[in-house]
């Protein structure tokens, strides 16, 4: 029956002969044969290159000979090794497949060959970008990298040997997503139930119209460890039940999605920094920051009809009033006719709240003082209440 043996040996001696490769053959000797020979042949082979012996992902000071996560969207890589000239190409294949194959058109399962340039190259998939349709708005995966093994193969332009590097990667799914803070900048500007902090964003949350805040998410994978360094991490604002991240600005005052990611670091934290809630104020607004395939809402429930509110800074009289009006001349009794009076919602800058809208419910409430001593000659009380 097949015997299984597991043993390590050292092969520093070993080198290539040629940056492109140098192919060593296996032999086993057993205890008994005193010199290798043709019964010691195993048929295995092991190809030694050194045109490429190293790779660091998004150029972050850390080289490896095999990525074990590489992230399920755009990234780059800088290598190291004999000779890397710029102008050659490089592609990551899947793992099934022939350094061949690696001039194959850039989809979900290859990136395509990438031209070097400061022994750089960059990996990109133009879909992989935030969906423009649906609630809420969230990373696309489909037509983001597929996850799995993949294998980086070398193509050197100035002979055209397409070279096997040994070097490999694993596109990382993330597993989980967690919200591990939110919080404003600075104090909010404003008093009472609207400064509380009740679980930031959280259900009972009141939030003022452009006050800064700085939301951080952390990516896990199966087993719960922090993972997926580079993985693009989007922000959306939804609002009872419609999305919103149109009046969800970074701190460049930029409203567009593509703005509005970033990448996890090499902790697997996302971090928005400075996010400001402009133009809008109600109530049933959430959260929703995703990756592709999987995202977070927070609140958690992501319902239409829950989540924290935006108020404004302040409301305004914009219709001028005359300041008196005297009825009842002469003994005549007439009505004092009032013109529709105008209350505009304001952030801090004085800007109208356009996204505040009849369904958020929220009221205006003036009070009718008349005659000298407040008193209503038609009612007890000294004003009326409009």
């Amino acid at each position: 029956s097949p015997i299984s043996h597991n043993g390590t040996f050292n092969a520093s001696g070993l080198d290539a002969t040629t940056a492109t490769g140098t192919t060593y053959t296996l032999c086993f000797v057993g205890a008994d044969i005193l010199a290798a020979g043709v019964d010691s042949e195993t048929s295995v082979t092991i190809e030694l290159q050194s045109k490429v012996t190293s790779i660091e992902l998004n150029s972050n000071g850390n080289q490896f000979s095999y990525l074990k996560q590489s992230p399920r969207n755009d990234f780059s890589i800088r290598l190291y090794g004999d000779a890397i000239a710029d102008g050659n190409t490089v592609a990551f294949i899947p793992d099934a497949s022939a350094c061949t194959a690696m001039n194959t058109a850039n989809s979900v399962t290859f990136t395509g060959a990438a031209t070097i340039a400061s022994s750089v190259a960059s990996f990109a998939w133009a879909g992989c970008i935030p969906l423009t349709s649906g609630v809420p708005r969230i990373m696309d995966s489909a037509n983001c990298p597929t996850d799995g093994l993949y294998r980086l193969c070398y193509h050197n332009g100035g002979d055209s040997t397409t070279i096997e590097t040994g070097i490999s990667t694993y596109y990382k799914q993330v597993n989980f997503m967690e919200l591990t803070s939110a919080k404003h900048v600075s104090s909010p500007t404003f008093e009472g139930i609207a400064a509380t902090n009740d679980t930031a964003f959280g259900e009972n949350f009141v939030h003022e119209v452009y006050e800064p805040f700085t939301i951080t998410v952390l990516l896990k994978d199966e087993n719960g460890n922090p993972c997926c360094e580079g993985t693009k991490v989007f922000l959306a604002l939804t609002k009872a039940g419609a999305d919103d991240s149109s009046n969800l600005y970074n701190a460049a005052g930029s409203n567009t999605n593509t703005d509005k990611i970033v990448l996890a670091d090499a902790n697997g934290v996302a971090t928005f920094t400075s996010y400001t809630i402009r133009g809008t104020a109600g109530k049933f607004f959430y959260f929703t920051a995703s990756v592709a395939g999987r995202s977070l809402n927070f609140p958690a429930t992501g319902a239409a009809n829950a989540g924290f509110q935006v108020r404004p800074t302040k409301l305004t009289q914009y219709t001028t009033l005359v300041t008196e009006y005297i009825v009842g001349a002469n003994g005549d009794n007439a009505n004092a006719v009032l013109g529709d009076i105008e209350i505009r919602a304001l952030d801090r800058y004085n800007n109208v709240l356009a996204g505040l809208v009849t369904a958020d419910d929220c009221h205006c409430e003036a009070m009718l003082e008349t005659g000298n001593s407040g008193v209503d000659s038609a009612q007890s009380t000294n004003f009326g209440r409009v």
